[in-house]
C-alpha cells in the first residue's frame, strides 16, 4: 500500500513519528513516504496526492498546521483515505475551543485516539470511525545495550511544574537523579535520539511522571476525573530493557503487569520508597526489567500497533 505520512519534522533532529511510525509502516511492507509539515505543505499536498495516488494519508497534526478546508477536500473529493492520529485527547477534546480534537476529527475518514475514554465521546458527537490504539515503541530504535548502569535515577521529558515539585522532593531526600528534556535550565539536557536510548541503558531506574489531567487543563470528556495520561516513555523504557517506575494508571494495566514487568507509584512518598528499595535490590530490579523487555518486544511494537490500526481502516478503493 502507498501511504503518505504528513507530520512535523522536529527542528532539532527528527520527530517522534519519524523514529517510531515510519519504520513500522515500512517494515510491514508498505511504501510509506514522509511529507513534512512546513510552510510549503499546503501548496504541495494536493499535487503530490494527485500524482502519486496514495491509498492512505496518515496525519499527525499539532494545532492547525494544515487548514481544515484542505483536509476536507482530500477526504471528500479524492480517492485517498485520511487518518488522523491524536495523542492528547485527554487535553484537547474541548468543544468550545477553536482548535480541539473534535473539530479536527470532523475532517478525516478515521481517527486514532490513545485515550480510551475518548472513543465513546467521539461516538456521542456522531463520529463513528474511531480506532483506539495506545503508544508503542520502535524495537529497532529502542535497543538494549550492555553498558554499565552508572546513573541511579533518570527522567527524560519536558519540564512541568508538577515534575519540578516531585524532583525537588526527591533531591531533598538525597536521591541522585539526572533530568533531560525541553525546558530545563541547561540546553545540553536536550538529548539526540541516540543519546536518549544510551541514557536509558545507563540508568538503574527510569522514572516517568505521566501528566495529571485535572479540571483546570483537562478536556471536556474528563472533567471531574483524575486521569493520568499514558506516555511514549511507558513503552520505550521496557522496549530498551530498562526498569520503569511510573505513575499508577489503571489504563496501563492493559499493557503491563504491575510489580512484575514495570513498577508504579501513587504518591511522592511511595515513589521515594520504591526508588530506595530497587536501588538496594539489583536482582529484583533486573528481573522486572527483563520481564518488561520481553512483554514490550512481544506485544508493544509499532508494527503490531499499525497492523491493528490498518485492519480497521476500510480504504475508499476497496
Amino acid at each position: 500500500m502507498k501511504i503518505l505520512c504528513v507530520w512535523v519534522k522536529d527542528y532539532i533532529s527528527v520527530s517522534y513519528e519519524q523514529i517510531h511510525y515510519l519504520p513500522a509502516l515500512k517494515d510491514l511492507g508498505h511504501h510509506a513516504e514522509l511529507l513534512p509539515i512546513n510552510k510549503y505543505t499546503e501548496e504541495r499536498i494536493l499535487d503530490i496526492i494527485k500524482a502519486w495516488k496514495p491509498e492512505l494519508a496518515i496525519f499527525k497534526l499539532y494545532r492547525n498546521n494544515i487548514r481544515y478546508e484542505l483536509i476536507s477536500h482530500i477526504t471528500n473529493k479524492m480517492r485517498t483515505t485520511t487518518v488522523s492520529i491524536h495523542g492528547d485527547d485527554e487535553k484537547f477534546f474541548d468543544v468550545d475551543k477553536s482548535w480541539d480534537s473534535l473539530h479536527v476529527a470532523l475532517h478525516f475518514d478515521y481517527i486514532v485516539t490513545m485515550c480510551p475514554e475518548a472513543v465513546d465521546a467521539y461516538h456521542k458527537f456522531g463520529i463513528k470511525n474511531v480506532i483506539y490504539s495506545q503508544y508503542g515503541a520502535n524495537h529497532e530504535y529502542c535497543k538494549r545495550s550492555k553498558v554499565k548502569k552508572e546513573i541511579d535515577v533518570t527522567f527524560l521529558g519536558t519540564r512541568k511544574w508538577s515534575r519540578v515539585e516531585l524532583f525537588n522532593y526527591l533531591a531533598d531526600n538525597k536521591v541522585n537523579m539526572m533530568v533531560y528534556g525541553m525546558g530545563w535550565t541547561d540546553e545540553s539536557r536536550i538529548l539526540t535520539p541516540e543519546d536518549y536510548i544510551y541514557v536509558m541503558n545507563k540508568t538503574k531506574i527510569n522514572l516517568n511522571t505521566q501528566i495529571d489531567i485535572s479540571d483546570d487543563n483537562g478536556a471536556d470528556l474528563l472533567k471531574g476525573k483524575e486521569t493520568m495520561q499514558i506516555k511514549g516513555r511507558d513503552f520505550e523504557v521496557p522496549m530498551t530493557g530498562g526498569f520503569l517506575l511510573t505513575n499508577y494508571n489503571e489504563n496501563l494495566k492493559e499493557f503491563f503487569k504491575f510489580g512484575k514487568e514495570i513498577e508504579t507509584y501513587k504518591t511522592r512518598a511511595e515513589c521515594l520508597n520504591k526508588i530506595n528499595y530497587y536501588l538496594k535490590h539489583d536482582d529484583k530490579r533486573e528481573e522486572i526489567a527483563r520481564a518488561g523487555y520481553r512483554r514490550a518486544r512481544k506485544d508493544h511494537t509499532y508494527e503490531k500497533r499499525f497492523k491493528n490500526i490498518l485492519k480497521q481502516v476500510r480504504l475508499k478503493h476497496g
